[in-house]
């Protein structure tokens, strides 16, 4: 599962800054060990998802889930980048991971905002259907009282603030 694979990266890592540490130590120079998000981190994830894929793990699906994916692959490719272009390993220098953190903490505000009409909406649509139902209970209540001579007859209704639990009594 994720939670092991997860555990798998952290140790990789670990083992890795760890190492890494040793030979800035050794050589003298704190940029002698190579970037590990390069030759670590993307590699592993790639193996973790795929080896998940093959295995049958299958994320659930949400309606917004392409507005997900599309933000993070964005965010993904720019840290990609920016790691790539740190390391001299591509032709161009160009800088833009924060464009593609934008882009992703776009998506999960679009995300976000979309969820929170959509609750808004059903929110709304609950409330007209209790006050539908508050009048239809209402209506079925007695209009007038019982005349009975030498007897006084008094009611009492006590509504809940939700239908259901009402309580009349003669």
């Amino acid at each position: 599962g994720w939670k092991s694979s997860v555990r798998w990266l952290v140790w990789i890592q670990t083992i890795y800054a760890a190492a890494a540490i040793l030979i800035n130590l050794i050589e003298g120079d704190p940029s002698k060990a190579p970037d590990p998000t390069i030759i670590l981190f993307f590699p592993l994830l790639a193996v973790v998802l795929v080896l998940g894929y093959v295995n049958g793990y299958r994320p659930p699906r949400f309606a917004e889930s392409r507005v997900l994916l599309t933000g993070l692959l964005a965010f993904i490719v720019t840290v990609l980048n920016e790691h790539l272009v740190a390391s001299n390993m591509l032709p161009w220098s160009w800088r833009v991971e924060p464009v593609g953190f934008f882009i992703f903490t776009s998506c999960l505000g679009y995300i976000a905002v979309r969820r929170f009409f959509i609750n808004e909406q059903q929110l709304t649509e609950f409330n007209k259907e209790m006050e539908d139902a508050m009048r239809i209970q209402s209506a079925i209540l007695p209009q007038q009282m019982p005349r009975i001579e030498g007897l006084q007859i008094a009611t009492r209704y006590l509504p809940m603030t939700a239908v259901a639990g009402d309580f009349y009594d003669f």
